[in-house]
């Protein structure tokens, strides 16, 4: 089992010893870690990875802010489907459980006409289907959640406040009632490889769609990535694993 381990690390005062320990368990608790199970199948002479276990948390604690999209923690595991005929042809498939949490500014205030937005909690099941053939690359998602109290968002933002951050938990006064969701994603990519290795240039174009109740959008993001990096089908840049 390999564990990977990202994040941005803050110095404290080393004569204080209730900072420097809440600090060390957010690190352990925040910190991204990638939990890689050593499940593999064998493609010709390489050992791939076929499942993955991933928790993610966001938050804005060590930029000390707490506004609008204030934290996120995920879930996830991941099945790399068998090949088909065609060894350029990866898929995947995808389950996550997360929740997000959204305040406003002023977070002590219990005024609503002094808040710049509504505190609004939001707890999901995201499940995705994706496949890779050469350069070109298809994501479909659906998510299935519940905004407001009974989300759980804002008892857990109180509690974390309380147990581990040195300052007042936010009011949640005139959080966003409840309500149920659901909403399609489609994710389409295409890539060009403009320059070879050593120093590889790649550029991506990555059409993107969501309709439902929480997101209707559409947008086109061009990506451009500089340096050693490896093929689409197995790039964590596009979160791809084997």
């Amino acid at each position: 089992m390999t564990l990977i381990f990202s994040g941005t690390i803050t110095a404290f005062n080393k004569s204080d010893r209730s900072r420097v320990l809440a600090f060390l368990i957010t690190v352990l608790l925040f910190y991204q870690v990638n939990i890689q199970g050593q499940d593999y199948i064998s493609e010709d002479t390489d050992t791939l990875i076929r499942t993955q276990l991933s928790l993610k948390h966001d938050n804005d604690f060590f930029t000390l802010s707490d506004r609008y999209y204030s934290s996120g923690l995920f879930l996830s595991y991941t099945k790399r489907l068998m090949s088909s005929a065609r060894k350029n042809d990866h898929q995947q498939l995808s389950l996550t459980i997360g929740q997000e949490i959204f305040t406003p500014s002023n977070i002590i205030t219990t005024d609503i006409s002094e808040q710049d937005r509504p505190y609004v909690g939001f707890s999901g099941l995201w499940a995705s289907w994706s496949r890779v053939r050469d350069n070109r690359a298809i994501d479909t998602r659906l998510l299935l959640g519940i905004a407001g109290n009974n989300s759980g968002a804002g008892g857990f933002q109180r509690w974390y406040h309380n147990l581990f951050v040195v300052s007042d938990p936010p009011v949640w006064v005139g959080e966003m009632n409840n309500s149920f969701h659901a909403n399609l994603y489609l994710n389409l990519h295409r890539e060009w490889w403009l320059a070879p290795l050593p120093f590889s240039v790649s550029l991506g174009l990555q059409p993107e769609f969501a309709f439902g109740t929480r997101d209707q959008y559409g947008e086109i993001n061009l990506i451009a990535f500089f340096g050693r990096r490896n093929p689409l089908m197995s790039s964590m840049a596009y979160e791809r694993i084997g």
